[in-house]
């Protein structure tokens, strides 16, 4: 008896068959709906229906093309799902009964197999005849014990073997319906991870260029911007994945933020020595920067418009930030403080972020101050734009989270 399992206390399987058994009437009843909902758009797009014999019923029945087959392909996903969770619920509570079996016989024989066995060695060493006698009859309890506890050792092995055996059964269903054509392909994994990915860097590098000394950034930030739109531009042409308009707010913020800058630079061009230095009127007029050398200026710089000597005008050094004073103690005196630190720190903002730089522009003589405000216009339209595509896709998702609840309460 050497396989007897020693005092070792048999595990149990952990795990709730009624609560996979919940998971599995979900995953039915979700089966169940989308048959039916396959069921009613392959009937509205029968053209055969004479209320659908119109125009709409032709463009309904054209758009709906493969939907139904689609749709019933899901439906199909979630019953098998559903059906082999709930072989597994079943497995799982045989196999959960069978060690219950075999953890209470194994207690209640083990004891009593011990017991006989140490009352046998005495027997067999005793001196007196009638105790040796005796030792058969323990010889023959702890033996009938011992299979006892052999028969709850085996019992409990092979059903966790069972159980193994219908979990992997259940793992390999559930894997295979990744295969059925439905999961999602390797490109559109790589695409929406780059748009994700592209619009984070974005929005990092963005926030990041606001210090002076990150300025450079904003180019990361605009570049980052125009992947990730173009990522989800390809996503939503491909797929049919995603939110027009939120990827139209996306693409309106990234064109109207490249132009802003583009704008921006082209304002401050100017080539106004070479223009004065020049000793005719043809040759003034010839030097004059026209709006395509402003555009060359502000896509590729100085550099574009060589032959013009077009320079662009530095910004000037941010205006620093008032240095903050300490709340008066008296509270007469602290509306009128908080007024002031309002006003202050405004007109601070308002100087650092384009008042100063226009005032340049203003007074470099052949640079456009109309050019620059409508890059300043084109920025904050882009801002605004980046702005209301964020609280879209926050509203999206709060959307989203939504449905999903209410069909986790509907098949719960």
């Amino acid at each position: 008896m050497s396989d007897l399992g020693g005092g070792v206390v048999l595990a149990p399987i952990s795990g709730d068959p009624g609560e996979v058994r919940r998971v599995a009437a979900g995953l039915g009843a979700e089966a169940d709906l989308l048959a039916s909902l396959a069921r009613t758009v392959r009937g509205l797009a029968d053209p055969s229906i004479t209320v659908w014999a119109s125009p709409s019923g032709q463009a309904l029945a054209q758009r709906a093309g493969a939907v139904p087959q689609v749709v019933e392909r899901v439906s199909r996903r979630y019953g098998v799902a559903a059906a082999a969770l709930r072989t597994l619920a079943e497995a799982l509570q045989e196999a959960q009964a069978q060690v219950a079996w075999a953890q209470r016989v194994h207690e209640q024989s083990w004891g009593p197999f011990l017991a006989a066995g140490e009352q046998m060695g005495i027997a067999e060493g005793s001196a007196d005849p009638a105790q040796r006698a005796l030792a058969g009859r323990h010889r023959a309890e702890m033996v009938a014990h011992g299979e006892r506890v052999q028969l709850a050792v085996r019992r409990h092995a092979d059903a966790r073997d069972a159980f193994g055996v219908a979990d992997r059964a259940c793992a390999a269903v559930l894997r295979g319906l990744l295969d059925d054509g439905l999961a999602d392909s390797r490109a559109y994994d790589v695409l929406t991870g780059t748009g994700r990915v592209a619009g984070e860097v974005s929005e990092a590098a963005g926030y990041a260029s606001l210090v002076p000394a990150l300025r450079p950034l904003g180019v990361v930030s605009g570049v980052a911007g125009g992947v990730g739109v173009t990522a989800d531009a390809v996503v939503l042409a491909a797929y049919g994945d995603g939110d027009v308009v939120s990827l139209a707010l996306a693409a309106g913020s990234a064109a109207t933020g490249g132009l802003g800058s583009v704008l921006k630079a082209g304002g401050r061009a100017t080539n106004a020595p070479a223009v004065a230095a020049a000793t005719s009127r043809s040759a003034r007029r010839e030097l004059r920067l026209t709006a395509r050398d402003r555009i060359a200026t502000g896509v590729l710089g100085s550099r574009a418009t060589a032959a013009k000597q077009v320079r662009i005008v530095a910004l000037p050094a941010k205006t620093p930030a008032p240095r903050w004073t300490p709340p008066p103690r008296s509270a007469t005196a602290l509306r009128p403080w908080v007024r002031e630190q309002t006003e202050v720190r405004a007109v601070q903002w308002a100087r650092a972020r384009w008042v100063d730089d226009l005032a340049v522009v203003l007074g470099a003589k052949g640079a456009s101050a109309r050019w620059y405000g409508a890059g300043l216009v084109a920025d904050g339209t882009a801002a605004g734009l980046d702005q209301t595509g964020r609280v879209r896709g926050r509203q999206l998702d709060a959307r989203e989270e939504a449905d999903l609840r209410q069909s986790g309460d509907r098949h719960r």
